[in-house]
């Protein structure tokens, strides 16, 4: 990605950081890039946003495993990750090891009955 294509999410995340704000996550697909035509996360611009940005800035897209947690870290020099999908898939995802559902649901369900 040249910095032409990505100069208006850049100029968007400087008055953002301007304005006050703190943290900022970015999404690494265009919004274009949506059900049948979702392609790759495109590492490599979250890479180049967060080398210009002097806040904290958070990946979200393509994490699906904890491998692709790594490897995000590793690719963008961000300073965290998230995502949605694969977490609904494995909750545990995060932690780098795979728990099973039935184990996770009667884990929160248990906690659920010690802090009603």
């Amino acid at each position: 990605p040249g910095l032409e294509s990505l100069q208006e999410t850049l100029n968007l995340c400087y008055s953002l950081e301007a304005a006050g704000c703190s943290l900022l996550t970015l999404h690494g697909r265009t919004k274009e890039m949506k059900g049948q035509f979702t392609g790759p996360v495109n590492w490599e611009a979250c890479k180049i946003v967060k080398s210009r940005l002097g806040i904290p800035m958070f990946v979200n897209g393509g994490i699906e495993t904890f491998q692709d947690v790594e490897r995000c870290f590793a690719e963008t020099g961000c300073d965290g990750v998230m995502s949605s999908e694969g977490l609904l898939e494995a909750p545990s995802l995060f932690s780098g090891r795979q728990v099973p559902q039935d184990q996770l649901t009667e884990e929160y369900l248990q906690l659920a009955k010690i802090y009603d």
